[in-house]
């Protein structure tokens, strides 16, 4: 027997705990909704709600987290449409590099563009609200390491989160990748709030985040995802099957 309010109080407490590796947070769903009614009143809690406590409890010994991570030496675009389906990028690049861009991610209303070195690729630039940071690549130093057609039709946020989890895949088949610090460029302002909160309360984005979860947790990722517009996101072609 616990109440809402007790349950809130906890969960306060293990939400602390979780800021240094967000993706154990998308262990909770049903917990959110039985603790939303601030209420003091004790009664049974949902069979649900104790499964998904029990798999956070799994799951605590990953709270602990190497401060010391190095940074990945490349860089990783995402994209996804629904006219054909998953396209990731990679470009390689020197890790203090990496880093700087890193950091983008962590602050509001900011962004990366890529060079320009006048290539058919190179789209014009759209005016975008925010600061823009500068990127020392053209989309021509990125090579398409996946161009997948989509098996299913599905909302736009959806899949662009299913192409962060398939280049995430990609990415951990190599060991040497493991256990490091890593960027994503996305260009889906959504995708981007559900990786930073570690969670999603979106029904369509719940699956895809918890399985971008997994893929951290089991390969010792710190993923970073930061904002590129659409016309400098070397995975846009790809993505459209080009």
């Amino acid at each position: 027997l616990l109440s809402p309010l007790q349950l809130s109080a906890i969960l306060g407490s293990l939400t602390h705990f979780s800021m240094l590796n967000r993706p154990t947070l998308s262990a909770f769903y049903e917990v959110y909704n039985f603790t939303r009614p601030l209420i003091s009143e004790r009664m049974i809690v949902p069979t649900k709600v104790v499964s998904e406590l029990g798999v956070f409890m799994a799951l605590a010994p990953m709270l602990e987290v190497d401060m010391r991570r190095p940074w990945q030496d490349v860089l990783v675009a995402t994209d996804a449409s629904q006219s054909f389906g998953y396209g990731v990028s990679m470009a390689p690049l020197e890790p203090e590099v990496v880093k700087t861009i890193g950091r983008v991610g962590e602050r509001p209303n900011q962004f990366v563009r890529l060079s320009r070195d006048g290539g058919p690729s190179d789209e014009p630039e759209k005016l975008r609200k925010g600061i823009a940071h500068s990127v020392p690549l053209a989309k021509s130093a990125f090579r398409t390491v996946v161009m997948s057609r989509a098996r299913f039709k599905a909302h736009s946020s959806t899949l662009e989160a299913g192409g962060v989890a398939l280049g995430l895949r990609w990415l951990l088949r190599s060991p040497h990748r493991h256990g490091k610090r890593t960027v994503f460029l996305v260009d889906a302002q959504a995708v981007l709030g559900a990786i930073t909160k570690g969670r999603s309360s979106a029904m369509r984005l719940r699956k895809d985040v918890a399985n971008m979860a997994e893929v951290c947790i089991a390969g010792d990722i710190l993923l970073r995802s930061v904002y590129v517009p659409s016309e400098d996101n070397p995975a846009d072609e790809p993505s459209r099957g080009v």
